[in-house]
């Protein structure tokens, strides 16, 4: 199972929903029209302090991707990347990458249920204003 139902949204610490603690951060792809290639920029906002974070990635694979987010996120101390909240597309797949890399443990949303992760879905808004999907 690619999403196991242990790491459920539902099964999420309390703390993590409260946005009570510093280091649960929400994740996400914003995807540019294929004639562009495979770049994308990925999102991240850390839910306590809504503090975001873009970065370009050259390549929509599970594989790369969480090579990159881990090379983005390793330098901040381990309190200040505790966890990150995915929704289930397939470039997120390899999550189990980054508990054993970096120390960072993996949610998910329920499918078709982005919402659940409200500020990075947020995020990604306010930058398309700035980063259409026909941006090359």
């Amino acid at each position: 199972m690619m999403f196991p139902l242990e790491r459920s949204i539902h099964n999420r610490p309390e703390h993590i929903k409260d946005r009570a603690t510093f280091g649960d951060w929400e994740g996400d792809l914003m995807i540019f029209r294929r004639a562009h290639g495979k770049a994308n920029v990925a999102s991240l906002i850390e839910r306590k302090t809504r503090f975001a974070v873009l970065f370009r990635n050259n390549d929509r694979s599970s594989k790369h991707f969480m090579e990159r987010l881990m090379n983005v996120m390793e330098p901040l101390p381990q309190t200040a990347r505790q966890s990150i909240t995915f929704d289930r597309g397939i470039e997120f797949s390899g999550w189990r990458k980054l508990e054993a890399g970096i120390g960072t443990r993996a949610w998910f949303c329920d499918p078709q249920a982005p919402w659940q992760k409200g500020s990075v879905e947020n995020l990604n808004k306010r930058a398309r204003r700035y980063l259409p999907r026909d941006t090359p």
